[in-house]
């Protein structure tokens, strides 16, 4: 057994057991010769008493293996596999001499692959999904490459394909505007073995718009000889993770630049939409403050002489006392 896959046998690799191979070719008399036999528990097996002649053989690939690269070794026969998986795990033919003894002629076998899993992806509205990198493990550099296709993700944006190749990888798409969750099946083929992996695709937008901007409260004196102030503050704006285009909508309150009164506080709110069903909420107070003292005016003084007789006097005639304030 070729654990790793690399047409090599290593101390540490199992013998395959059961393994059907078969002679076939023509002996130094022009005979065809055809003799079949399965290796033992630990692998081995033996043609004896052939006569001088031509012989290839065939090793039928067990089920759930793979045939492994032939002639990697670097000429080392005691070493490599000489099934050939572009020839269906047969040798070259051999030319058998008298008294010859060959046991050198060796096939390598390797588990069939497992496609490399795949992570679920959760992706906005709309976005733009990278492409997906496919791979099987263990896999032999082979003529012939694996086979991968996929389907199930039609409505989320990604149309069912294929590829092949060991740089193979689903094609990046956009997304749907459509909030859902799909599943991908995906198969990789190689030679007999087939594996089969599932991911989802889930496309959402569930969180809120994020204010960036959004005024703290706002408190200030009142303009001159005003009840009031003229207040100002910077518009409110807000992000999404989802959405480049956020609504921000005034809601309650006064806008920036009008002028507000004193005398408690009035509530100015403002709302971001994503477009998704996401809202978020920038909330201040406006408060202004009547610092202006009041104004008053006082008659000028007066000097008076007492009424006759008494120690009082009646004045007549006095100015009134005047005040004024910015807020009556």
């Amino acid at each position: 057994m070729d654990v790793d896959s690399d047409g090599e046998q290593d101390l540490s690799e199992p013998g395959l057991g059961g393994v059907k191979v078969t002679l076939t070719g023509t002996d130094g008399l022009g005979n065809p010769v055809t003799a079949v036999l399965f290796t033992d528990v630990d692998g081995y097996y033996q043609f004896d008493e052939l006569v001088p002649g031509d012989y290839k053989l065939t090793f039928e690939t067990p089920t759930g293996y793979l045939v492994s690269p032939v002639n990697t070794a670097g000429g080392n026969d005691a070493k490599d596999s000489d099934a050939d998986p572009l020839m269906g795990g047969m040798t070259a033919i051999e030319t058998l001499t008298s008294g010859e003894n060959n046991p050198n002629y060796d096939a390598g076998f390797y588990p069939c692959p497992d496609l490399t899993p795949i992570a679920n992806i959760t992706v906005c509205p709309g976005d733009s999904v990278a492409p997906i990198e496919l791979s099987i493990s263990p896999y032999a550099p082979y003529a012939f490459p694996a086979e991968y296709s996929w389907t199930g993700g039609e409505s989320a944006g990604l149309l069912t394909g294929q590829t092949t190749g060991p740089d193979a990888e689903i094609p990046g798409f956009i997304a749907s505007k459509v909030e859902q969750t799909v599943t991908i099946t995906v198969t990789a083929r190689l030679g007999e073995c087939l594996d089969v992996v599932k991911y989802t695709i889930t496309i959402i937008d569930d969180e809120a718009p994020v204010f960036v901007q959004c005024p703290t409260d706002v408190t200030l004196n009142n303009d001159v000889d005003k009840c009031g102030a003229v207040a100002w503050w910077a518009l409110p704006i807000a992000k999404d993770d989802c959405e480049e285009d956020v609504t921000v909508t005034q809601i309650q309150g006064q806008p920036t630049g009008s002028f507000f009164s004193v005398g408690g506080s009035q509530t100015i709110k403002y709302v971001a939409d994503d477009h998704n069903g996401n809202t978020a909420i920038c909330e201040f107070k406006v408060t202004v403050l009547d610092m202006q003292v009041p104004y008053i005016v006082c008659p000028t003084p007066m000097t008076v002489n007492t009424d006759a007789g008494v120690c009082t006097a009646v004045v007549n005639n006095l100015a009134p006392v005047q005040a004024e304030d910015n807020c009556p």
